[in-house]
């Protein structure tokens, strides 16, 4: 039988927070740049055992926050995400709103940021609410209700009260859209100012669906329920 605490499966979900795991992925871009990588690397430069369960677990914790990538069995790379937000400036609005996506990443978190209705429970009852809900077993509840506490202070969204204020991070997409010239007279040129947006002004979500598939949806900070809803309509006219 397994000690308390542990019997349970926990579904999958960061034991890290982000910004642990970001030191670890910073550290392995500056040693591997545009190279592959492997587990065995990953244990070197955090200091663990290859073969060890924090480990698999800290690789695991990596992926699922979207920071390195899988190009093959047992191969990583960083991600592109990663490397644009590597070039921001450290506790700037920009790259604290690309942390915010890293945060999202999860399935978990992404499930719960939509749960908890815009104010995170205090660490205790979060890690309550994984259990009961999620089946997390004890351990595993406390380490993820802590990784996602700190990750959402990192990326700056979480105010004293513990409500998460995605308008901060709105705000800095407005202002970076008023600092963009508009140049944008034709379509070509349209199409052209769109490849140039900024990585932190755009959200990403992974939403699960049936028999482990996700669909990945980008979408601009501002998104109003109205536009949200035609693109509902665009989606099911073409399943239909």
């Amino acid at each position: 039988m397994s000690p308390a605490g542990t019997s349970t499966k926990s579904p999958a979900a960061p034991s890290r927070s982000l910004g642990a795991c970001w030191d670890i992925a910073s550290k392995i871009y500056d040693s591997y740049s545009h190279n592959e990588f492997g587990a065995p690397e990953i244990a070197g430069i955090a200091g663990m055992s290859a073969t060890s369960g924090p480990a698999k677990g800290l690789v695991s914790d990596l992926k699922q926050y979207g920071l390195i990538e899988k190009t093959k069995a047992g191969r990583f790379i960083i991600s592109q995400e990663m490397k644009d937000a590597h070039a921001m400036v450290a506790g700037s609005p920009e790259f604290k709103a690309s942390m915010y996506e890293f945060v999202k990443r999860p399935a978990v978190f992404q499930r719960l940021l939509v749960d908890v209705k815009g104010k995170l429970p205090d660490e205790t009852v979060l890690a309550n609410n994984l259990r009961s809900t999620y089946q997390f077993n004890p351990r595993k509840a406390k380490s993820a209700a802590k990784a996602l506490s700190e990750s959402l202070e990192l990326s700056g969204v979480l105010d004293a009260k513990r409500n998460i204020i995605e308008s901060r991070l709105k705000k800095v997409a407005s202002a970076g859209a008023e600092a963009e010239p508009n140049d944008s007279d034709s379509g070509d040129a349209i199409e052209e100012a769109d490849d140039r947006i900024p990585s932190g002004r755009l959200l990403t979500l992974d939403i699960p669906l049936a028999d482990g598939r996700t669909a990945h949806v980008r979408y601009p900070f501002d998104l109003t329920p109205d536009e949200a809803k035609k693109i509902g309509a665009v989606l099911a006219a073409i399943c239909s």
